[in-house]
């Protein structure tokens, strides 16, 4: 799975796109290119990163959003959960997510 490629231990100058067997665009707001292969793509600058112990949390402001065809309902502009499964890194060594368990819960007003 690439999310696993990309996630290892490589040495400098290694390319994780490359190692992965993936390909890339260009993108339209910043100077890194995107993911060819991925359904949804943010193109980011940093805002800000908070360190906390050996871990890293970094911040960024959405400059543009590319969304494969069929993801987002048209109407709503949501995401279509039928179309979009996506899973999340979560911790390391290998902690990862599905998001399968959806559920609603009303807002309080």
């Amino acid at each position: 799975m690439e999310i696993d490629l990309t996630g290892g231990e490589i040495a400098p100058g290694v390319s994780e796109i490359e190692l992965a067997g993936l390909h890339t665009l260009p993108s339209r707001t910043v100077a890194a290119p995107r993911i060819a292969e991925a359904p949804v793509a943010l193109e980011c600058t940093e805002w800000t990163t908070l360190e906390m112990g050996e871990n890293r949390l970094v911040i960024g402001l959405i400059h543009h959003l590319h969304v494969r065809d069929g993801i987002l309902d048209p109407g709503t502009l949501l995401v279509n959960p039928e179309v979009f499964r996506p899973i999340g890194r979560m911790e390391i060594p290998a902690g990862y997510c599905r998001t399968r368990d959806r559920f609603e819960m009303p807002r309080p007003r």
